[in-house]
């Protein structure tokens, strides 16, 4: 597989996992091994940014539009009020 393929593919599961709340357990189940972040850490603003570049690039604006409202619901000190 590709670089590409794989930043893609994590970039869909990080994705899962954060905006759509999908259940880590069952991500894994479905063979997901690559995420962009650390699962074991809080998400950081920068992670939502990034694939928010990301789905720019490949023009899955849907995904956008929720990244855009989920950035929008941190506040000015960068605290997650998403979860």
């Amino acid at each position: 597989m590709s670089d590409l393929y794989d930043l893609h593919k994590a970039m869909d599961n990080s994705y899962s996992l954060i905006i759509e709340k999908k259940n880590q357990m069952e991500l894994l189940e479905e063979k997901a091994q690559w995420f962009i972040h650390d699962l074991r850490k809080p998400i950081e603003k920068e992670t939502i940014i990034s694939m928010l570049e990301h789905f720019v690039l490949q023009e899955e604006y849907e995904k956008c539009n929720k990244l855009i409202k989920t950035l929008r619901e941190w506040s000015s000190e960068g605290i997650n009020k998403i979860l």
